[in-house]
């Protein structure tokens, strides 16, 4: 009998871990939308940037309609592309600083899809005629959106 008794104690246990399991999946958060968006410019060139803003510099640029991996996000100068304003960068490289503006990038969502980025990502800073380049547009009203295309 004892063994019968012993039986019965562990189906229950089993039968309660895998409700308990369950039940974690169920509630579990929803994972983010992607990592993986596509460029969504007005047609024109994406600009990469090696860092999070328009006064970086420009180490290359991507086609309307790329897919790219990103890596991670940090939110710095809001951009304002197709689908409106957003502060997000993406990294696009898993070891270089190289960044668009997520506003330019279309991941079926406005929010963040990726993790983000440490805080020494772009921390650096732009190069001082960057920053001077920075300060001059921002002086003239000159803001960051699709006309410069990231």
């Amino acid at each position: 009998m004892g063994t019968a008794r012993s039986w019965r104690a562990a189906r229950v246990a089993g039968t309660a871990a895998v409700a308990a399991l369950l039940a974690g999946v169920i509630a579990a958060p929803p994972a983010l939308a992607a990592e993986y968006g596509t460029v969504a410019t007005d047609g024109r060139m994406l600009n990469i940037r090696t860092g999070p803003s328009t006064a970086y510099a420009i180490v290359g640029q991507l086609r309307n309609g790329t897919t790219v991996r990103i890596y991670c996000q940090i939110a710095r100068e809001e951009i304002v592309g197709l689908y409106g304003p957003t502060r997000l960068w993406d990294k696009i490289h898993r070891d270089r600083e190289w960044y668009v503006a997520d506003a330019l990038v279309h991941t079926g969502t406005m929010k963040q899809v990726a993790p983000t980025c440490l805080a020494g990502a772009g921390a650096a800073g732009p190069s001082r005629v960057g920053r001077l380049e920075a300060e001059r547009a921002e002086r003239a009203g000159v803001r960051g959106d699709a006309r410069r295309v990231g």
